[in-house]
């Protein structure tokens, strides 16, 4: 998505003319090259992070929807020269809970883990069936790339957010305990 055309002019390229925002997806295209034409079988991996079902083409032509990650997806037939995969995965955040405790856990972007970067702990105050929406992207762009900025939302103060991979000297909190928020904190 890095759209710099030289170091003194910055230009949108293609990709991110046709996305005013991030694209809620992540896509994966392969090619095959063969000498001549041959049957075997691609397997593609649908990882458990997608947010619904991924959806798989060939040449353009969408052979499948699915969200079964337990087993690889496996496309078998006659390969020419220059055939293309492309996979089609719905990314987003979510809210993953301690398997012995719903009350904490993480947030993840897709396969990554998300950190509240502070000074000290916090406690989020959250609907208990809706946690994942209390962070949200802030969706910004330096020049014509996309920002992996996250932040909390009905959270005084907000909590600024990034991938871990992001993080670097600054404190940060990867597990938050999450309380109900009681109906006289509604507004």
């Amino acid at each position: 998505m890095n759209s710099s055309i030289t170091a003194g002019i910055q230009g949108i390229n293609e990709m991110t003319a046709i996305h005013e925002n991030m694209p809620s997806y992540r896509k994966h295209d392969i090619a095959v090259h063969t000498s001549a034409p041959k049957e075997f079988a691609i397997h593609c991996r649908i990882p458990e992070w997608i947010m619904s079902e991924a959806k798989i083409y060939v040449n353009g032509s969408l052979q499948e929807n699915t969200a079964e990650s337990g087993r690889f997806y496996a496309i078998r037939r006659t390969w020419m020269d220059g055939d293309q995969v492309s996979v089609i995965l719905p990314i987003g955040i979510r809210f993953v809970p301690l398997p012995d405790d719903g009350s904490i856990g993480a947030f993840r972007y897709g396969p990554e883990v998300l950190a509240g970067i502070g000074e000290t702990e916090r406690i989020l105050h959250a609907e208990k069936d809706d946690i994942a929406s209390e962070v949200e992207m802030e969706n910004e762009r330096e020049w014509g790339s996309w920002r992996f900025f996250f932040k909390t939302v009905n959270q005084d103060p907000a909590i600024p957010m990034r991938r871990i991979r992001d993080i670097g000297y600054e404190p940060f909190q990867i597990y938050f305990k999450v309380k109900g928020r009681s109906t006289a904190n509604h507004s």
